[in-house]
C-alpha cells in the first residue's frame, strides 16, 4: 500500500506581460515564419493590427465610410480586394526561397514587391498560401516580448 503525500501545489506567478505582452517592432517589421508547403521557404510577416496595416485599411476603407457607419457591411469582392492590399503592403513583407512561374513559365524567385505580392495572394489557386499568411499574421505568439526586462521597462515609461 502506497502512502498518501500532503503536497501542496505550488502555484506559477504569471505576469500579464507573459500572457499578453507583444513587441511593436516584430508586430511591425515582421517575423520570419516557414511556410509548411514549401520546405527551406520562408516568409516575413507582421501583424495585422500593426500600425501600417491599420492606416492603410483604414485609407482603403474612407470611400465606404458611410456604408460602414450605418451598420451595412461591404460585399465580398471588395473585403476581399482591401484585405489582399492591406496584407500585400503591410503583413506579407518578404519572402524567401520562393518561386513563381514568369511570364515565359520559366521558374524564377518571386521579387520581393508589394505588386508580386498582390498578385500570389489574389490567385485563387493559392488561397492556402493567403490563409497561411494570414494566420501566422493573427498568432499573437509570434509577436510576443522578448523578456521579462523589456515589459518593467514599459510599465517605467
Amino acid at each position: 500500500m502506497t502512502e498518501k503525500k500532503d503536497v501542496k501545489e505550488e502555484k506559477k506567478v504569471v505576469s500579464i506581460f507573459d500572457a499578453y505582452g507583444t513587441n511593436p517592432e516584430k508586430e511591425k517589421d515582421g517575423v520570419w515564419c516557414d511556410l509548411l508547403e514549401l520546405p527551406g521557404a520562408r516568409a516575413r510577416v507582421a501583424r495585422f493590427s500593426n500600425p501600417n496595416a491599420q492606416k492603410m485599411m483604414k485609407r482603403l476603407q474612407e470611400p465606404y465610410k458611410r456604408r460602414l457607419r450605418t451598420g451595412k457591411d461591404l460585399p465580398d469582392d471588395v473585403q476581399e480586394e482591401i484585405l489582399n492590399k492591406v496584407m500585400a503592403h503591410t503583413i506579407l513583407l518578404e519572402l524567401e526561397n520562393v518561386n513563381a512561374p514568369d511570364e515565359k513559365g520559366v521558374i524564377r524567385p518571386v521579387p520581393n514587391t508589394p505588386e508580386n505580392f498582390l498578385v500570389l495572394l489574389k490567385d485563387p489557386r493559392l488561397k492556402d498560401f493567403r490563409d497561411e499568411i494570414a494566420d501566422y499574421a493573427r498568432t499573437q505568439d509570434l509577436y510576443k516580448q522578448d523578456d521579462d526586462e523589456e515589459a518593467v521597462e514599459n510599465l517605467k515609461n
